[in-house]
């Protein structure tokens, strides 16, 4: 019984150094992010919008890089009209 509860606190304490690190890189790659969502105000983002903007972003600058981005802004307006207020670059 000694030896489980010595274990279970090593996984305990091996998961708690992991979300540490995890919660860490979340707020890197929020930091790193060219945007704040101005409907959240103070309010950090979520791990999943992070994300979903991580991605967004992303996806934009490869459109962007690849010359592709012609194609959508004859879709729209501009690609800055498409990211008004969800982009700050």
């Amino acid at each position: 019984y000694r030896k489980q509860s010595n274990q279970r606190q090593a996984a305990n304490s091996r998961e708690r150094k992991r979300m540490k690190t995890m919660n860490s890189a979340f707020e890197i790659l929020r930091q790193r992010l060219p945007m704040r969502c101005k409907s959240l105000g103070d309010k950090k983002l979520s791990k999943v919008d992070t994300l979903r903007s991580a991605v967004d972003y992303i996806r934009c600058l490869v459109r962007f890089l690849a010359g592709d981005e012609n194609e959508e802004m004859n879709q729209e307006d501009d690609l800055e009209e498409r990211f008004k207020g969800r982009w700050s670059f």
